[in-house]
């Protein structure tokens, strides 16, 4: 089930000359709103398959209601997204990666969507039994499987379980950068939401700790 999940977000695209694209940058305004208020609408449902499962749904919606024409011309136009898709696996893809570009964002703005990201680590961490288990030895464990794992995707799965099992052990700089180390290997929206869902932690406690030394 996990290798299934991973695989069906493998993205590796470059949005560089995309991104600046006008009316990309409309759409994906308006999809951060779209997506956001359909995400709510499943908040009672297993984030895990609010993550992916009904985040298609999400994608179908949204694009349904664009401009049929300006939003082909978007897709056929992204060169990240092979020629030899039929064109309905064509608009799938250009979806996800509409929602890989976004999903900092997404953290930042969308409480519904942050609210996912923290219910799948928790069921990541459920999964795991976790918090009845020796972290440590845990950590060691899983660190020793490592260089076993020749599949990219189950590699960063790995990385990501590990970057969760860091933030139970209340170490959260490490489990930033195995965060990082999983998206370099086979990014996923779940490792991105993670760590940016992290660093925006870290932001925040850094700010606490400046307001709080100014006020003494």
């Amino acid at each position: 089930m996990r290798n299934i999940i991973l695989s069906i977000y493998l993205l590796i695209i470059s949005f560089v000359s995309f991104s600046q694209n006008e009316d990309y940058q409309s759409i994906k305004k308006q999809f951060i709103n779209s997506y956001c208020e359909c995400l709510a609408s499943f908040k009672n449902e297993n984030p895990q398959v609010v993550l992916y499962d009904k985040t298609e749904i999400c994608i179908n919606q949204f694009i349904a209601q664009l401009d049929a024409t300006k939003t082909q011309n978007l897709i056929n136009n992204d060169k990240s997204i092979s020629d030899t898709l039929s064109q309905f696996d064509r608009n799938k893809q250009w979806g996800k990666n509409l929602i890989f570009s976004i999903i900092e964002d997404l953290v930042s703005e969308c409480e519904s969507y942050r609210q996912t990201i923290l219910e799948y680590k928790q069921n990541v961490g459920q999964q795991f039994n976790i918090e009845k288990q020796d972290l440590n030895a845990l950590i060691t464990e899983f660190n020793s499987k490592i260089p076993t794992i020749t599949i990219e995707k189950n590699k960063a799965y790995v990385y990501t379980l590990l970057g969760v099992i860091y933030e139970y052990n209340k170490q959260p700089l490490e489990a930033l950068k195995y965060y990082k180390s999983a998206l370099s290997i086979y990014p996923t929206t779940s490792a991105k939401g993670l760590k940016k869902l992290i660093e925006i932690n870290l932001s925040q406690k850094k700010l606490n700790n400046t307001i709080e030394i100014n006020l003494k």
